[in-house]
């Protein structure tokens, strides 16, 4: 699916849930992008705040922020596990 994306976007967004899992998987959409081809500078993550999932937060008012992919892995100590699947 990644591959896909890839010829048919030029940026994508990233997001999951806020749980331990949603975060994982957010990771794990990373790794698979980045070899899909989609270099760090193309690639973001939305971050949910004080809700559990973007659909919460949108029914609650709470704040979504759109985090750069290397903000938000180095916020959470995981670029090095990152750097060898990201292109610059």
């Amino acid at each position: 699916q990644a591959v896909l994306i890839r010829k048919k976007a030029k940026r994508v967004v990233v997001c999951y849930d806020a749980d331990d899992a949603g975060q994982k998987n957010a990771k794990r959409a990373i790794k698979l992008l980045a070899q899909a081809g989609f270099s760090c500078n193309e690639m973001s993550v939305m971050v949910v705040s004080d809700a559990k999932d973007v659909d919460e937060a949108l029914q609650h008012g709470c704040t979504l922020i759109e985090q750069p992919i290397l903000t938000y892995l180095e916020e959470r100590e995981e670029y090095e596990q990152y750097v060898d699947a990201l292109m610059y």
